[in-house]
């Protein structure tokens, strides 16, 4: 059989089907519109972009997790983790700060760091003891005294893993290590826990407590590291020791030490300290855990008479006194009621507070930023009301102080806006920086008051500061309270808690954004004969313990959003003093885009913006392989030529 090749004419379709040139469009849409999900190539494109999209959605979250999270650990790391996970409630709720200590300067911290600090307001120090204890200086905790009371520890030929806890509820650091041999079981992990704390109530102690766990068949020897005061030893001022009765003292056969140095500034120093090991060396007993701890005392007076020998060595003995006399209170009160004393101490002082809703916006300010702040702000100022040694005068006063508020933030802007005024930093010095530019901001703006009133009297001042809160008075008697903000920054929720109005009478301020992206005030008082009232005035409404809601209005010109008081009179009557240009209406409701923004990061809704991007990318793509296919399908060759054989007989 002989075959002929031979080519033929392929005729333009449109030219074949006698199709007028201005009818092509709508042959083209016809052909388009053809294209059905029901052909197997426009079914599978479909759901192959469908199944791209919502498998990148899924791996989203697990990449903005980080990585870390997701890494095989070590034995030793699974160790100090399992050590942690007590903390995973405080740390959620922005109590508690986690930080891994790095193996080394090249390695990237896993968590946002906070400084690990202690103090309360008399002396103060670091976890990395730069610097040593700090003093009280103008304000803050700014004199360095290059003593640095903490014991160290070490177990020779061992892998060390560490983190530590900034717990600001309980005003401590928790340090967690553990030791490993390396290729050892996870069974036979050494762990330390040291706790550490400046006590709230007691102002020149600071404890180490120590508990060590040797899991392992083997006693394990540890050297420790202490500075113990033995270069303060002067012609004037010999190093002396106090007697100590306590039975795990005698036991360990170590010393009390005190000694006195003279620091700048013309302050006089005093430090009574124990030996934490008489060779250097602790030993831990297989299968034993092993409880000690470590008291320090500090006392200080600026010398008026630094060149009179006389003056000096009297001022010397009797802060040795002082500091003697602290020593043996402690050691009477024992370790347990020490800590119980102190923790109870910082809890009664969070009893006021603030909490506000997570903002993913930049340079925002979130809740871990504000409560760590608070905590090193409080840490440097300390609590004449909880002090064991203030006096009842020095209560009494305290009391008054706390209760006359004056013009604490009068007229001016709330704090929760200038974001830059709450970076404290990663050192010390940075802090003492921070924090001496908070006080000296609350002196500036008619707080000294609360100022003096002591810790209580800050914290109260800084929550009047966060939400533009003042209080009105006359006759140097408080009138009413009221609530200074622009409704158009009303975007976010939060809550103060325990805002004192009075002796004994608190009040309890939350703004919510509701459904409608309007704000809404919710409003409870301690006590039963308080009144509160929008920015409009309208009839007071009496306050309980039960929450009261009010609606957020705007006025012209902008007054506040909300009064309180205790006289309903005097809430009536500012409807004459108060003047508004137009009849208060109530306040639009909140830009989407912000809402968008604070909660998603970004102003495009409920989705990363990463996801937006990628499905941009996608459609694009959708649509250049749909162009292709119809250009396949109708315009593949308008003057082409096909070969096709052809059998011949």
């Amino acid at each position: 059989m002989t075959y002929k090749l031979y080519n033929a004419q392929f005729p333009n379709r449109f030219h074949r089907m006698n199709i007028p040139q201005g009818q092509m469009k709508n042959v083209l849409l016809q052909k388009l519109s053809s294209f059905s999900l029901a052909r197997p190539s426009g079914r599978k494109l479909v759901l192959g972009v469908l199944g791209v999209v919502i498998v990148i959605y899924l791996i989203i979250p697990l990449l903005k997790s980080g990585s870390h999270r997701y890494m095989v650990l070590t034995r030793i790391e699974r160790c100090l983790q399992d050590r942690l996970k007590i903390y995973n409630t405080k740390v959620n709720s922005q109590n508690s700060f986690v930080y891994h200590v790095p193996t080394s300067d090249k390695a990237k911290p896993v968590e946002k760091y906070f400084l690990p600090y202690i103090g309360n307001g008399y002396i103060g120090i670091s976890l990395d003891g730069k610097h040593g204890v700090w003093l009280k200086g103008e304000r803050g905790l700014d004199i360095a005294t290059d003593y640095n009371p903490l014991v160290s520890f070490e177990i020779s030929g061992y892998d060390v893993k560490e983190a530590f806890v900034l717990d600001i509820v309980d005003g401590k650091i928790v340090k967690h290590t553990c030791y490993q041999q390396h290729g050892a079981s996870l069974a036979n992990c050494i762990t330390l826990k040291e706790t550490l704390y400046v006590h709230r109530t007691r102002p020149g102690l600071l404890v180490q407590e120590v508990s060590f766990y040797n899991p392992t068949d083997k006693n394990i020897e540890v050297s420790v590291t202490q500075d113990i005061l033995s270069s303060w030893a002067t012609e004037h001022s010999p190093i002396e020791h106090v007697k100590d009765n306590s039975e795990a003292d005698a036991d360990s056969g170590t010393k009390w030490h005190i000694g006195s140095k003279t620091l700048s500034k013309q302050v006089l120093l005093t430090v009574a300290g124990r030996e934490f090991s008489r060779t250097g060396i602790m030993e831990l007993p297989a299968k034993k855990t092993v409880l000690r701890h470590s008291l320090t005392v500090f006392d200080y007076t600026v010398m008026e008479n630094k060149g009179d020998k006389s003056v000096t060595q009297k001022t010397i003995r009797d802060r040795k006194s002082r500091c003697v006399k602290a020593v043996k209170s402690a050691l009477h009160a024992g370790s347990s009621d020490l800590y119980e004393q102190h923790t109870l101490a910082w809890h009664q002082l969070w009893q006021s507070g603030f909490a506000i809703s997570d903002s993913k916006a930049p340079d925002s300010l979130n809740s871990d930023v504000i409560n760590s702040t608070l905590y090193y702000i409080l840490s440097h100022v300390s609590s004449t009301l909880q002090d064991l040694t203030s006096s009842p005068s020095e209560v009494s006063q305290a009391m008054t102080y706390l209760n006359k508020p004056r013009a604490c933030y009068h007229n001016s802007h709330h704090t929760l806006q200038f974001s830059s005024l709450w970076q404290i930093g990663e050192t010390v010095e940075a802090m003492n920086k921070g924090v001496d530019t908070h006080l000296s901001s609350l002196e500036h703006y008619g707080c000294s008051n609360y100022i003096k009133a002591g810790a209580e009297g800050v914290l109260q001042a800084v929550l009047l500061s966060l939400g533009g809160l003042s209080f009105r008075e006359s006759n140097d008697k408080v009138v009413h309270m009221e609530f200074n903000v622009d409704p158009a920054d009303l975007h976010r929720d939060y809550q103060f808690t325990n805002i004192r109005y009075a002796d004994k009478t608190f009040l309890n301020i939350s703004v919510i954004v509701d459904e409608s992206n309007h704000a809404v005030l919710h409003v409870s008082s301690s006590a039963d004969n308080f009144y509160g009232t929008d920015a409009g005035l309208a009839e007071p409404v009496l306050l309980s313990q039960k929450t009261q809601t009010f609606p957020v209005k705007l006025t012209k010109p902008l007054t506040a959003i909300l009064y309180v008081s205790d006289s309903k009179k005097h809430l009536d009557s500012l409807r004459k003093i108060v003047q508004h240009v137009e009849v208060p209406v109530l306040a639009p409701a909140q830009d989407h885009r912000v809402l968008a923004r604070h909660k998603h990061g970004h102003s495009y809704g409920g989705l990363p913006a990463i996801f937006w991007v990628i499905l941009a990318l996608l459609i694009v793509t959708f649509h250049f392989f749909l162009f292709k296919m119809i250009f396949s399908e109708l315009c593949k060759s308008d003057s082409g030529h096909y070969y096709r054989r052809r059998a011949l007989s």
